[in-house]
């Protein structure tokens, strides 16, 4: 009836006047007829078929590439010629195919770590499998992925090693490499800074790595952390007229546990065409609000297309 009440709702200014009674009775019988008419055309509502998918597999060459750990928290799925949509993780998605169909599924990530930011991320291929979909029934897939052949990874940091990171002069502290038991990491160690209200002030750079970097095309960078306390990112770019500072251009909030960012650096390095190269640093300030101030971070990966 509700599609009954929506078709008479124009009638008064479809006929100029209101509507008496006489005309309102035969208007509605023939709004029902006309309903009963079109409802007994309409097909059978379809059954979709459904894809189950849990999370991806992310494979990668240590060496080259870095951890296999991501935090692609979306799945982007086309069906055959069907952009199904996007599902954030676990996700039973419904689709309105049945028989053998070529399943598309595409990693998505919350740019910058904002859950109103979220995209395909095009540095990881996407996995690809030909399923028979059959209504009502549910098809579980597991999608293994790789970073693309043509990525370029820029800078690699574990801190197996040592760190790559080394505090400028106004620095009141410095990262340290540890293995921090109570909070494990990817791999044996991470890299730890402390502040406190004597060592109030920590920066520290790529001092020395100075990473050329390409403006147009997508640059970000990959970040494992856990932190107590808001610390963040930012470059000294090196023109013709030498070496400056600039403002840091993300800032991190504190996590309790070890989290995964993916930021985007694309506009930032848009903003400084005048750049032959660019150093990243790191920066945190003492809180006093918190007991502990300490910053972990791990698994930093600098790419590009």
């Amino acid at each position: 009836m509700a599609s009954v009440f929506h078709s008479l709702s124009g009638l008064p200014l479809l006929l100029g006047h209101k509507i008496n009674h006489s005309a309102l009775t035969i208007a509605l019988l023939s709004a029902v007829i006309l309903n009963i008419g079109c409802e007994s055309a309409d097909p059978a509502v379809e059954v979709p078929a459904y894809i189950s998918v849990t999370a991806f597999n992310l494979q990668t060459d240590y060496a080259t590439e870095g951890t296999d750990d991501h935090n692609i928290s979306d799945v982007w799925v086309l069906v055959g010629d069907q952009d199904v949509g996007a599902y954030e993780l676990p996700a039973v998605i419904p689709v309105i195919a049945s028989g053998s169909q070529e399943v598309h599924l595409l990693p998505g990530i919350k740019v910058n770590g904002i859950s109103s930011t979220r995209d395909i991320y095009n540095f990881i291929d996407g996995a690809v499998s030909t399923e028979t979909l059959v209504p009502g029934s549910t098809v579980s897939i597991s999608p293994k992925v790789n970073y693309y052949s043509d990525i370029t990874f820029e800078w690699l940091e574990d801190f197996e090693i040592g760190s790559t990171l080394q505090k400028l002069s106004i620095s009141d502290t410095d990262i340290t490499v540890e293995s921090v038991t109570s909070l494990p990491a990817m791999g044996s160690k991470s890299g730890v800074i402390h502040v406190d209200a004597t060592n109030d002030y920590y920066i520290g750079a790529t001092n020395g790595k100075q990473f050329v970097l390409p403006l147009g095309l997508p640059v970000f960078i990959e970040l494992n952390y856990a932190s107590t306390i808001e610390f963040s990112i930012g470059a000294i770019k090196k023109t013709t007229q030498g070496a400056e500072s600039l403002s840091p251009f993300f800032n991190i909030f504190p996590s309790g546990d070890w989290n995964k960012i993916y930021i985007d650096l694309t506009p930032y390095l848009q903003s400084h065409v005048d750049a032959l190269s660019f150093e990243i640093y790191f920066t945190c300030t003492y809180d006093p609000t918190v007991p502990v101030n300490r910053v972990l971070l791990d698994n930093i990966k600098l790419i590009y297309q």
